[in-house]
């Protein structure tokens, strides 16, 4: 049975009632990995008798309520900030990744870096200007890597050759992978310039070939009128829609919301609800399941209004449940508590229950921070944390692009600028929990794989809360005593052996090396 299930010409050698009794054994991580084999275990997976009997198994309750959605009663159970990978009492640690130097000019500002798999990354090349300092002459290069950090030396660099009508800009663009949520399958950037010249084209690329050696090709795509042309604001994909908050073009800056729905084939408006944060340009977008957090940005004024209704520590959340906007923690921060200042262009992600903001420039004073603070989602309050371990100053930079990894615990900084002096970097920065807490929590589970997107990290797609094999399993509800874990255990060694027989078997794996699981 396992044999052909690994075999995609064999997939229907199995009856249904075999791999639903396959299944059984699995956990969530394992039945969400199952379903990328093909179209048919990805409905079989989907099963709402497999769920709730995760859910049950993972302590969860039912009050008598009916319920239907058992995938989404899981979720529930498990948000993604369950845990605290970073400490503001251990501070972090900052290391420069090697192996950067096989790309060259990779950097610079506005990098775009994806999760495609555990430890592997694309990404797509950043911006400088031809000027000494600031500047008009936008140059990007317009290269694609591969990158893999898992190489004992640093990182592994594999350029990607570009084909096809690709953007007249990437720089500011809003962009993601959308995919079934299963698998992530097609890139999508609209917009993308500068102060002199933006635009509103979508381009997409299919993502399909990148693993077979093959050029990947963009495709302009043609809509209907939707938002004008701007950049640099914050876009998340949700629900395999590309979601664009903000930004500016040559005179205007914006605040409004559109979802680009590539099944209709439209632009639509989301119309929004409560305090909205103020135009702004470089602010930085995350999901977290249900919602959009943005952070930082600014009028580009230089001036201390430049924030607009911003405080220190603002972080703003747009529920797409209701579309309300709000703000987190409290209404006014007190002087005497400690938050970060306004900032524009910091670099962000989330990692466990923190959302981790590193570096960004105040525009008015053009001071560049190299701080790194951690929001708790649980206390909805901020920390400093600070650097114990490596060089604190080589996080002072601006539009640097974040990805967190959860099994590394750590967070990833590609590239970025000191747009005001001039500067751009082209290389990786580690923001990692320091050595003695590392060891501390090498016994956590490293079955969740991060798929997420810069700035953002915890897509609609990721399982951050994926639990562990080593903590101790749930109780019998009857007699509180554990509950066996043979069968859990089994199911784990079970999935390793599928995937191994898949990557031996299969010509190619893609579809497992590039899953976008469901939590």
């Amino acid at each position: 049975g396992i044999a052909a299930m690994s075999d995609k010409r064999m997939c229907t050698a199995l009856t249904d009632e075999m791999a639903m009794a396959v299944f059984q054994f699995l956990d969530h991580v394992g039945l969400c990995r199952v379903q990328a084999l093909s179209s048919h275990y990805r409905v079989l997976g989907r099963s709402g008798y497999l769920w709730r009997r995760l859910y049950f198994a993972q302590g969860g309750t039912n009050d008598g309520g009916a319920i239907s959605d058992w995938i989404g009663e899981f979720k529930r159970l498990h948000p993604s900030w369950d845990d605290a990978i970073f400490s503001p009492a251990r501070g972090v640690a900052v290391a420069s990744v090697p192996g950067c130097e096989q790309a060259g000019p990779f950097g610079g500002q506005d990098a775009k870096v994806f999760g495609i798999g555990r430890d592997r990354v694309l990404v797509l090349s950043g911006a400088s200007y031809g000027e000494r300092r600031g500047g008009f002459r936008l140059r990007q290069t317009g290269s694609a890597f591969v990158v893999d950090l898992s190489e004992n030396e640093g990182s592994r660099w594999t350029q990607v050759q570009l084909q096809g009508d690709a953007p007249p800009s990437m720089h500011g663009s809003y962009c993601g992978i959308c995919g079934d949520g299963v698998e992530g399958e097609t890139f999508v950037t609209f917009g993308g310039g500068n102060h002199v010249g933006d635009h509103s084209e979508v381009h997409e690329m299919d993502l399909s070939t990148l693993d077979n050696a093959q050029p990947l090709q963009w495709r302009r795509q043609q809509y209907p009128p939707g938002p004008c042309g701007r950049f640099g604001g914050g876009s998340v994909v949700y629900k395999n829609q590309l979601v664009v908050f903000g930004g500016r073009s040559f005179a205007d800056f914006f605040n409004d919301v559109w979802i680009l729905d590539r099944v209709a084939k439209q632009w639509r408006q989301l119309p929004t609800t409560g305090e909205a944060p103020s135009p702004r340009v470089w602010t930085k977008a995350v999901l977290v399941q249900h919602t959009m957090l943005a952070y930082g940005g600014a009028y580009w004024a230089f001036s201390q209004g430049c924030h607009g209704n911003d405080a220190p520590g603002t972080v703003w959340s747009l529920s797409f449940q209701d579309n309300a906007w709000s703000r987190l923690g409290p209404p006014a921060i007190p002087r005497s508590v400690k938050a970060p200042r306004p900032r524009l262009g910091p670099m962000v992600a989330v990692l466990g229950r923190h959302l981790v903001v590193s570096g960004g420039v105040d525009l008015p004073t053009q001071q560049y921070f190299s701080d790194t603070w951690l929001f708790d989602f649980g206390t909805e309050e901020w920390s400093r944390a600070d650097v114990n371990e490596g060089d604190d100053q080589s996080l002072m930079r601006s539009h640097g692009a974040a990805i967190p990894f959860r099994h590394r615990h750590s967070i990833a900084v590609f590239g970025g600028a000191r747009y005001f002096e001039g500067q751009y970097f082209h290389d990786v920065v580690e923001i990692k929990s320091p050595a003695d807490a590392k060891l501390g929590a090498e016994s956590r589970s490293e079955a969740s794989t991060d798929c997420t997107q810069s700035g953002g990290e915890g897509a609609d797609f990721d399982f951050h809360s994926a639990p562990s094999m080593d903590q101790p399993g749930p109780r019998d509800p009857s007699s509180g005593e554990p509950a066996p874990q043979r069968r859990k255990l089994s199911g784990h060694r079970m999935m390793r052996g599928v995937i191994a027989l898949i990557s031996r078997v299969m010509p190619c794996d893609r579809r497992l090396r590039r899953t976008m699981f469901v939590s």
